[in-house]
């Protein structure tokens, strides 16, 4: 079977990962099945999450990374809903998807619009969201950067979708594990 293929979303907590997401869902031709890193955390038994569960969580993501990869693999096509918050995760996830062809897509919000839409969530992250803004996107590079305050999460779909269609060749994580291979 053909490899499949991902789309993966990362920016700080409310800056629209899910939304456009499921906007991307109904634009694009090919059904994609959308997969978020909040989903496997959620299946942990305990709230608050106890030491030894803080201590699975590296584990916990490479189990993540481990399957969406082989969705890929086996030909389906991934929408990744998710924060990289540091370079472990980064390079874990550049090692993982190495030889699967990734789209990296980066969602930007200003500071006060992310707090702005954390106080409307049923469940407010304050306290991460803050801790997420300089580190998301930090040594990052992205197919394609989009910023939620300029376009809505339709005007963003219809950016992937017209960047997808164009042909053009994801290259960024390609790129970002040249750079992760010379830090180590």
């Amino acid at each position: 079977m053909n490899s499949g293929h991902i789309i993966l979303i990362n920016g700080a907590s409310g800056s629209g990962k899910t939304t456009l997401c499921r906007q991307l869902n109904k634009q694009l031709f090919f059904p994609y099945l959308h997969i978020s890193i909040d989903r496997f955390y959620e299946g942990l038994p305990q709230k608050p999450m106890t030491a030894l569960q803080y201590a699975c969580l590296p584990t916990i993501y490479q189990g993540f990374l481990a399957s969406i990869q082989a969705f890929a693999a086996v030909g389906n096509r991934v929408l990744l809903d998710i924060i990289l918050t540091n370079d472990t995760m980064k390079s874990s996830m550049i090692c993982s998807f190495s030889s699967v062809p990734t789209h990296l897509i980066g969602l930007s919000c200003p500071a006060d619009l992310l707090e702005q839409r954390n106080r409307k969530r049923v469940k407010p992250r304050s306290p991460i969201i803050k801790s997420q803004i300089d580190t998301v996107h930090k040594s990052m590079l992205y197919d394609l950067q989009l910023d939620t305050r300029t376009f809505s999460p339709t005007q963003c779909a219809d950016q992937v979708v017209r960047h997808l269609n164009s042909g053009v060749l994801p290259t960024a994580l390609h790129t970002l594990s040249k750079d992760y291979s010379h830090d180590s």
